[in-house]
């Protein structure tokens, strides 16, 4: 079987030096999520497990615990690399997923703000907890040789068209302001 190209395998080969970012007074900014404290309280595990956050909703749906995560990779580049050939292959790895069911697959050009961004939702069958709906939002900063690829998913396992809604409102409102 061939390997997928991901986004990360391209950041691998695009990058001179990389590392997930963990600590938010390392990044010369703040990274913003609207995100009700009330219905999801943020896990402190999340830096263990390589995210700048991780949230989970305060009730489960059934046996599985809908989360959101953010995720952000600092990485030096030199002059001849285009930041936006990240997202080449950006929707390769969730098409990957077992029976995916892709729902929308959006890509945005580079803009005075950012270097390009993708959007991805769907569901796929995961052999624990049935069905699960998903959506992931990648962004990409650049600022002079040093940039920023901020990624943020979420997962639930309802079946529920506002549910699912209200979780790509919450990856759609990450942002990156330095």
């Amino acid at each position: 079987m061939t390997e997928i190209d991901t986004i990360y395998r391209r950041l691998d080969r695009m990058a001179v030096a990389q590392a997930r970012v963990v600590d938010r007074r390392t990044i010369p900014g703040t990274v913003t999520v609207e995100i009700d404290g009330n219905q999801w309280r943020r896990e402190e595990s999340g830096a263990d497990l390589g995210y700048l956050d991780l949230y989970v909703r305060n009730e489960p749906t059934g046996t599985f615990h809908d989360n959101v995560f953010v995720a952000m990779t600092r990485f030096v580049v030199d002059a001849t690399v285009e930041v936006n050939g990240l997202f080449d292959d950006v929707f390769a790895s969730a098409r990957a997923l077992p029976d995916w069911m892709e729902q929308r697959a959006d890509r945005a050009p580079v803009s005075e703000r950012t270097e390009g961004a993708a959007l991805q939702s769907g569901c796929y069958r995961d052999r624990d907890h049935g069905w699960l709906y998903t959506v992931t939002r990648y962004v990409a900063y650049q600022r002079g040789n040093v940039a920023y690829l901020l990624q943020m998913s979420a997962t639930t396992a309802s079946q529920r068209s506002p549910d699912w809604a209200a979780l790509t409102r919450i990856v759609q409102s990450v942002r990156f302001d330095d």
